[in-house]
């Protein structure tokens, strides 16, 4: 999948919409990614926050999102737009400011 800005506003896609498009924002790549987390059976939590780099501040352009896997009932964190699966994203870089548990009804 594709990293395209010109998905920033385009809220409505479905994780099969976004699979057929093959392109998207951050928010679309952690929404397909818990759909498949999903469909396998685990539990997974979206979460959204900012992301800062290079150390720029934080703006209201910066909105990032990425997964909470749930493995051995320990929660980790799985970056799929920035391809960080290491157990822990780098702190400086996020600010947390919710989190949404995830429910899909099967497609």
């Amino acid at each position: 999948i594709k990293y395209d800005l010109n998905y920033v506003d385009k809220e409505e896609l479905t994780p099969l919409d976004i699979y057929h498009q093959k392109a998207g924002v951050s928010h679309h790549f952690t929404q397909l990614t818990n759909a498949l987390l999903y469909s396998l059976g685990y539990k997974v939590i979206y979460r959204m926050g900012y992301l800062s780099q290079n150390n720029n501040e934080f703006n209201q352009d910066s909105h990032h999102s990425w997964s909470l896997i749930k493995l051995n009932n320990k929660w980790y964190p799985f970056d799929s737009t920035l391809g960080i699966f290491s157990g822990k994203l780098p702190i400086s870089c996020i600010y947390l400011f919710y989190y949404l548990l995830v429910h899909y009804i099967d497609m």
